[in-house]
């Protein structure tokens, strides 16, 4: 008998892919029991990998990725003797290499973040010392024997099993490069999430990756596997051979020191052993050898003579005014500090931010997301040294920064209020001022203060819908000039009036008010009809909606007899839709409140009639547009 999910079926209903461990996961509904089936394909090979099935959507879905993980931890780990090969597809050729016509080095090394195995490709700016000092090998280029004279070089790297092992490889493994995810290290490596799709099983089992990637050829102590075998008989592109003779490059690691160093690529030079661009590179790959090793009370820049005189006359001059002991500036001497002091600032932020992520989920998932960046804000942050040692060590001692019992209804105050830690207040600023730049701990958008509030205190946390839950309470978060839009959270069953009645914009606050006065019939009637069918659509009743008519005939004020009874009723309507107070943040002010009163009396009312919300006339997809704005008080539009 046929398995259920190749039984005759009727797809009624089609789910968008999910992404999950670089395969995509489909759910589709079906007649047959159970009647939801998750497919899992591979985006790379674009095959068909498994099918499970379930009774719900979400089960379907959870069962396929269970399978996924099951697939993964069944494949066999890496044996800790031996080499390995790193084999790179042919699509990784466009990424990796700077012309994928031509070979070129590239230093790579296979290492793990918090999510998996990573691949680094290194930054050629640190010399080919330093790499291999950090464990990174230089790659091969290796081209098969059935291979056409127009193929493409195949790239390949040397790693230690042991060090595969480690990292959680399997043997074997296909892997894609996630190149959407790639990131930058500390050390402005680059950094490649690594995806596994499947294992490699005999000589016929070859598949062609769409994608860039990499299989991992493992050699075993008692045999070689098939593709091991093939990549050593396979035909190595020689370089072509030189007509003169071949001249030994220097070493950068063999120099003792800076100087020596200088001198000697500079006689080179001289004599024509190597060219200029030979020797800026070389001399490049010099500076950043003895930068990294350098400490601050001798670093090299002020032992060695530099070969310019402008560059001279400046140290000169710097080391006459420590010498003098002129240099008394506490702000100046801190940041020359963290300047030079950076690897050991680093490395204890780094330990620090590991307890701290603990016990926030919003900064683990931050990190997660945007790997290295949580670090490197904390150690940019404008504050001294001593400062932000005390600062993180409040921080991984679980100590919130943020007043939650100021974030209930009805208060209003200062942000330093808030936040009373003055080195808290500049982290906050320094969240805010970068949130859009980085992916974001929750789905959509995400507006000034949530993401502040929640890096600070693991009892405020980012959620959708809404904002932020503080110990647990929803509460929507507003900027300055925000508008009170409910979206797809609308609970009225009335549609909006799109009615329009005579005059330039007619639902403007003053239009309307005009109209509502004016003695023709034909214009007033159609807008007392407009207004009544406005406020019902916002949930107030005939009796209400017949007395801010009555006011708004007999007043002259537009703004006090219309304006603020339609900036309540568009506030309650929001309220009502979204089921949470409000919270006002900008220009070093908070306002919190789920009362339209309170916001009125802060002052926190429109001041042009536009921002008061049109009543009617605004056509489809201009809906936003009839519901008002907010703001903070003393910086009202």
């Amino acid at each position: 008998m046929k398995p259920w999910f190749e039984r005759e079926q009727e797809i009624t209903e089609f789910k968008e892919p999910v992404a999950y461990k670089g395969l995509n996961i489909s759910v589709t509904k079906t007649k047959v029991n159970p009647p939801y089936i998750a497919t899992v394909k591979s985006p790379a090979t674009g095959k068909e990998v498994m099918k499970t099935g379930g009774n719900t959507e979400q089960e379907a879905l959870d069962s396929a990725k269970q399978a996924v993980d099951k697939r993964e931890a069944d494949a066999p780990n890496i044996s800790a003797g031996g080499q390995t090969s790193l084999l790179f597809n042919t699509p990784s050729n466009d990424e990796l290499l700077k012309d994928p016509t031509i070979y070129n080095d590239i230093y790579a090394k296979i290492s793990k973040d918090s999510n998996g195995p990573t691949l680094v490709i290194g930054n050629e700016i640190y010399g080919t010392a330093d790499l291999a000092a950090d464990g990174f090998k230089r790659s091969d280029r290796r081209n098969p024997k059935k291979a056409t004279t127009d193929a493409l070089p195949q790239v390949a790297v040397n790693a230690s099993n042991k060090l595969l092992s480690q990292m959680g490889i399997k043997m074997n493994g296909r892997y894609t490069m996630d190149i959407e995810g790639k990131y930058r290290d500390d050390n402005e490596h680059t950094v490649y999430p690594l995806q596994f799709q499947s294992s490699t099983i005999h000589a016929g089992d070859k598949e062609r990756m769409k994608r860039p990637g990499l299989t991992i050829g493992t050699t075993r102590e008692d045999i070689q596997p098939w593709f091991q075998r093939e990549v050593e008989e396979a035909e190595i592109i020689k370089f072509p051979e030189p007509e003169n003779k071949v001249l030994d490059m220097p070493s950068v690691a063999s120099y003792p020191d800076f100087i020596t160093g200088v001198a000697d690529l500079k006689a080179r030079r001289h004599k024509g052993d190597i060219s200029q661009a030979s020797h800026d590179k070389l001399y490049t790959d010099l500076i950043h050898r003895f930068m990294k090793k350098e400490s601050f009370e001798t670093p090299w820049f002020l032992r060695e003579a530099p070969q310019d005189k402008v560059t001279a006359n400046k140290l000169a001059w710097v080391k006459d005014k420590l010498a003098k002991g002129e240099v008394q500036d506490a702000e100046t001497i801190d940041f020359v500090y963290k300047i030079l002091n950076k690897e050991t600032i680093k490395s204890t932020i780094d330990s620090l931010v590991k307890g701290i992520s603990t016990a926030d989920a919003d900064i683990s998932q931050f990190r997660k997301l945007n790997q290295g960046v949580f670090s490197k804000l904390i150690r940019k942050m404008p504050v001294k040294k001593e400062q932000l040692d005390e600062f993180l060590k409040k921080w991984n001692d679980s100590e919130g920064f943020v007043d939650t019992a100021k974030l209930t209804p009805g208060n209003k105050g200062n942000i330093k209020d808030l936040i009373p830690d003055p080195t808290a207040q500049k982290a906050f600023e320094i969240f805010e001022s970068v949130r859009s730049q980085y992916r974001m701990p929750k789905k959509g958008s995400t507006g000034y203060g949530e993401f502040g509030l929640s890096m600070l205190s693991n009892a405020v946390r980012m959620k959708a819908p809404g904002d932020i839950e503080v110990n647990g309470t929803p509460i929507e978060v507003k900027g300055n000039d925000a508008r009170l839009y409910a979206d797809e959270r609308s609970t009225s069953t009335k549609a909006e009036s799109l009615e329009e009645a005579r005059g330039d914009a007619p639902g403007l606050i003053n239009n309307v008010h005009k109209n509502l006065q004016d003695p023709d019939p034909a214009i007033r009637k159609p807008t007392v009809k407009a207004v009544a069918d406005a406020f019902a659509s916002r949930g107030l009743q005939l009796q209400e909606i017949k007395q801010i008519i009555k006011e708004a005939q007999r007043g002259a004020d537009p703004i006090k007899t219309l304006g603020i009874a339609w900036w309540k009723a568009g506030f309650n309507y929001y309220t009502k839709a979204i089921g949470m107070p409000v919270l006002v943040m900008g220009f070093g002010q908070y306002l919190i409140s789920d009362n339209p009163e309170n916001f009125i009396d802060w002052g926190c009312l429109p001041r042009t009639p536009s921002n008061f919300g049109y009543m009617f006339g605004r056509q489809v997809g201009q809906a936003r547009e009839t519901f008002p704005k907010i703001f903070i008080p003393g910086h009202n539009k």
